[in-house]
């Protein structure tokens, strides 16, 4: 079987894309110097540009990208990069994509304003427009990702936390960009009130693979592959559906050392936590977890009319799956 690469997925919008790449250089440039060194050192760190790609696959699959997708493609991207911005500052992060992260370079305080420029960017570039559809769907969202950052918080260090509640917060803070990228993409493509609802789910349900395989990933994957310290989640006491399932099934001693590993950090016990975790197949659970949410991805857009689009987005689900970082 042909490995599925991001070159083949965008091959329909390539042209697109590119038109994308320069319109967010131009955008993120400002007469404060700073601002524009950490946006664009978070910006041009090698993301997969997700969001942007779903927006114009999911106009493309209903009729043409308009220089309005292409703006709009931007504004889904400068949501997320402010979200991972904020992000950074609240986990301590020193690495984000391989490279040294925004505030270890130019400290909290730089971050969290130049994400909040970023925020304040997309809203202008909203009003631009003058789309109220898009206005809309993009309020909810950022409203919905900011309680997620919230309820990851709150939810941090819980070994009791269900399944359900995480879901909930993997909704929030990461599904909810996603489906919103590719609902806008779809009503300015030209699809039905149906047809946007359809690309939504689609959407939604490729946020949650997409984060799943993350917490796989994260277990899993090298610091090369993965951009970041392997155990990352755990050290920063973030409860993901691996230790989930595990939590469910292991010995109170065995609960002892995830205990002790939250507590201390120590590569001794984080060592010891993946062993348990393997004995328990939490990352085998949690990735059937993730083809479940493909599956129904898939069926959402199985009525559409076969198309380049349409075969692009099919593929980007199985990517997703099996992608190494």
């Amino acid at each position: 079987m042909t490995e599925i690469s991001v070159e083949s997925i965008c091959e329909c919008i390539q042209e697109d894309l590119e038109k994308v790449e320069k319109s967010l250089q131009l955008i993120l440039q400002s007469p404060v110097e700073l601002v524009t060194q950490v946006a664009s050192h978070i910006v041009n760190s090698g993301g997969k540009r997700l969001r942007p790609i779903l927006c114009l696959l999911a106009a493309r699959a209903f009729g043409f990208v308009s220089a309005s997708c292409v703006r709009f493609a931007c504004v889904c991207e400068f949501i997320h990069t402010a979200t991972l911005l904020h992000d950074d500052v609240i986990d301590n992060a020193t690495l984000r994509r391989g490279k040294e992260s925004s505030n270890l370079l130019w400290g909290n305080k730089a971050s969290v304003l130049v994400g909040d420029y970023l925020y304040c960017k997309a809203s202008v570039l909203i009003a631009e427009e003058g789309d109220f559809r898009v206005l809309d769907i993009i309020a909810k969202t950022t409203e919905t990702t900011t309680e997620g950052e919230v309820l990851e918080i709150i939810k941090s260090n819980d070994l009791d936390l269900k399944e359900e509640d995480y879901l909930e917060v993997v909704r929030c803070k990461t599904a909810c960009l996603i489906a919103a990228s590719c609902e806008i993409g779809a009503h300015l493509g030209g699809g039905s009130r149906e047809d946007q609802e359809r690309l939504r789910l689609y959407g939604l349900n490729i946020g949650y693979a997409f984060q799943l395989a993350d917490d796989a990933l994260d277990y899993i994957s090298s610091n090369d592959d993965l951009g970041k310290l392997v155990g990352t989640d755990l050290k920063e006491g973030k409860v993901t559906l691996p230790l989930i399932h595990t939590l469910r099934h292991c010995s109170k001693e065995e609960k002892k050392v995830i205990v002790d590993c939250l507590e201390t950090h120590s590569d001794q016990a984080l060592a010891q936590v993946l062993k348990i975790i393997d004995k328990y197949q939490g990352i085998e659970y949690t990735r059937q977890q993730a083809q479940l949410f493909i599956e129904r991805a898939l069926e959402q857009i199985s009525p559409l009319e076969n198309h380049s689009a349409k075969r692009s987005l099919q593929n980007l689900a199985q990517y997703i799956i099996d992608r190494r970082n």
